[in-house]
């Protein structure tokens, strides 16, 4: 019933149009705000609503890892980000990340890294193509130890006093402090178990085990009848579904038990589409086997009914285009697990996605950038690092023409470290044993630089506009080179911009929006936080506390009170026809246009709704009346 012409014309200063009916006023026409000023929300920390009016938005607290874009629910997601280069694994403490350092490659050594273990005689020795060097305590290599036939096509393992690398077709090389001994039995696979080395062929997917490791003292135990050879992408030892230790092949259609006293290869119950990086990544942590695939991994927790939770970097809004790869290493530690994203592995079998902005192509803001196929040459590499909760980036390559395929947790030469390769060279990172905190502890290494990008939040209200008013910053261990610059993104736009001149105080502080701490208007916003530190690598900046203080602004909605008189017939009705009008406006479920003059004698024409009459009419045979409407404006009629 909602008339947008508004016919027939109000001409009389003392009448209305009120869904297509002329009526008479009694009095002037009352404009009020109809909308209510929303309520505050508090998303993170309760402590920091100070304001009865504003609503706050905590950042600080970044212990749920990486992988939000933008919030969709921010009181379940206020412990997420999107991504990071600094320290976000400690409850409400941003920092820089622990310092990674190279090591020099052995001279004139061109290669690339290809293998790293911590020998049977605990120290490192390291392969750059086929070629095998220790690593020494003083942190430089050797001459060449020994120059393989091949280079290892699996990770080298300890057994008996000697160290193995497979060769896989051209058999294995084992080395025992002194002696390296090359033997022709296939080896495409290592690993340990109930005092046997065992190994999978290359070309038959054999299982095969010695209590040795010597020259023909190989007994073949079982093939797997439903696996292609190539599939073969590693072995471990976990738990069967009786809780007892057996070894497991990884493949690139999940992982196969091993059953020694059946002797039989079986299926688990993990089992995946094939793909190409599938079990490269894989590891057992604490009571579960970790299996990757490309960017997913699964926790796989074995038992009668098995249990498989996803817990991978493809989950949620995935990780930015440039850093999208293929996890193809795992390391256990005591309170972390850590994986190698080689974003030069993506293969021509995996399908990644990624939101668009920050760097990812595809469409417009909040939506999803189209799927890619096929292989890539470059990218940025990361080393992720996994608490109970959350995936954390511990480390990202500076170039986008290299790769980390490899990476170890040894405390070989009496030092907690993870060593792995990047950028052509084997990296190391001192790993903490005992004080965990990088509050208390004054001897941790720092990275130089690091950048924090939060998700995009929305409020709780895509479509509200909303005013961003300060930003509560606390910090310390600030100085004027350890420093912490905030910025801030509007609306999905992928520019920044800087709130204030860098922090180098510590203690609490206000940033405030706008020319004249005015505010700023946003529908969604994100921040940047860059973090620097001078030449000392045991200093470091700390964030605090990163909380965003804002209002949530109501609509424009104007209502109206009018009066309307039904004491005397008006353009044709009756007054009693003019009540029935009234009711029937009331019962009309659409919009309808209201319009009267204004002062100036301008007609001034609203859609609106009737909301709540209030009426006065006589008795008897007197069907004079007077009634009092509430309208709500919901669009301005034209």
């Amino acid at each position: 019933m909602a008339d947008i012409i508004t016919t027939p014309r109000v001409v009389d200063d003392n009448s209305c149009l009120l869904y297509g009916r002329l009526f008479k006023l009694a009095g002037p026409v009352q404009t009020v705000r109809a909308s209510e000023f929303p309520g505050k929300i508090v998303f993170g920390d309760f402590t920091r609503a100070s304001h009865p009016y504003a609503s706050y938005m905590s950042f600080q607290n970044t212990v749920g890892g990486a992988g939000i874009y933008e919030f969709t629910t921010p009181d379940n997601q206020s412990d997420r980000f999107w991504t990071s280069t600094c320290l976000t694994w400690k409850n409400n403490y941003i920092t820089l990340a622990p310092l990674a350092t190279s090591i020099a490659n052995p001279t004139g050594e061109t290669g690339a890294v290809t293998s790293i273990v911590h020998g049977h005689n605990d120290n490192i020795y390291v392969s750059f193509g086929a070629n095998i060097y220790q690593l020494q305590t003083t942190l430089t290599y050797t001459a060449v130890l020994k120059a393989l036939s091949v280079s290892p096509t699996g990770k080298p393992v300890v057994f008996n006093g000697f160290t193995y690398w497979p060769r896989g077709a051209s058999g294995y090389t084992r080395y025992d402090g002194t002696t390296f001994t090359d033997i022709t039995q296939e080896a495409k696979y290592f690993t340990v178990w109930d005092g046997k080395l065992f190994l999978v062929e290359s070309t038959t997917a054999t299982v095969k085990y010695s209590t040795s490791g010597a020259n023909g003292s190989w007994t073949s135990l079982a093939t797997a009848l439903d696996m292609v050879a190539s599939e073969s992408t590693g072995m471990l030892v976990y738990d069967d579904t009786a809780s007892d230790p057996v070894v497991y092949i990884l493949t690139k259609r999940g992982p196969y038990v091993v059953d020694f006293t059946a002797a039989k290869v079986l299926r688990t119950r993990l089992q995946i589409p094939r793909s190409q990086n599938s079990g490269k990544g894989s590891g057992v942590w604490r009571d579960s086997l970790y299996f990757s695939s490309e960017m997913a991994v699964y926790k796989y927790l074995a038992g009668d009914p098995a249990i498989v939770q996803p817990i991978g970097l493809d989950r949620d809004d995935a990780v930015p285009a440039e850093h999208k790869g293929a996890i193809v290493d795992f390391a256990p530690d005591i309170s972390y697990l850590f994986w190698v994203l080689d974003s030069t592995s993506l293969s021509n079998n995996a399908l990644v996605n990624g939101p668009a902005g920050a760097g990812n192509t595809g469409p417009a803001f909040g939506g999803f950038g189209a799927l890619t196929t096929g292989s890539r040459s470059t990218g940025f590499s990361t080393i992720y690092l996994r608490n109970s909760v959350g995936n954390h980036i511990l480390y990202q390559s500076s170039s986008t023409a290299t790769a980390s395929t490899i990476l170890i947790v040894s405390d070989a030469y009496s030092t907690n470290r993870l060593y792995f390769n990047s950028n052509g060279l084997v990296y190391r990172i001192d790993l903490v044993r005992g004080l965990d905190n990088p509050t208390l502890d004054t001897t941790a290494t720092y990275n130089a630089t690091g950048s924090h990008t939060t998700s995009w939040f929305w409020g709780d209200n895509k479509s509200q506009a909303k005013t961003a008013l300060r930003m509560l910053v606390e910090t310390e261990s600030m100085s004027s080179t350890e420093t912490a610059t905030i910025y801030y993104g509007l609306n999905g736009a992928t520019s920044w911009t800087a709130l204030g001149s860098a922090i180098t105080a510590n203690g609490g502080r206000e940033l405030f929006f706008g020319t004249d701490n005015e505010g700023i208007s946003f529908r969604s916003i994100r921040f940047r936080v860059d973090l620097a530190r001078g030449t000392t690598n045991t200093t470091r900046p700390v964030i605090k506390d990163l909380t965003l203080e804002f209002l949530r602004n109501p609509d424009a909605i104007r209502g109206f009170t009018i009066t309307i008189d039904c004491s005397d017939d008006w353009y044709g009705s009756t007054p009693a026809e003019q009540v029935n009008n009234i009711w029937t406006i009331v019962n009309t479920n659409t919009l309808g246009t209201f319009s009267y003059r204004d002062d100036a004698g301008n007609t001034r024409s609203f859609l609106v709704r009737v909301m709540s009459p209030t009426g006065t009419e006589g008795s008897g045979y007197d069907e004079r009346g007077r009634y009092i409407l509430q309208l709500v404006e919901f669009n301005t009629n034209g």
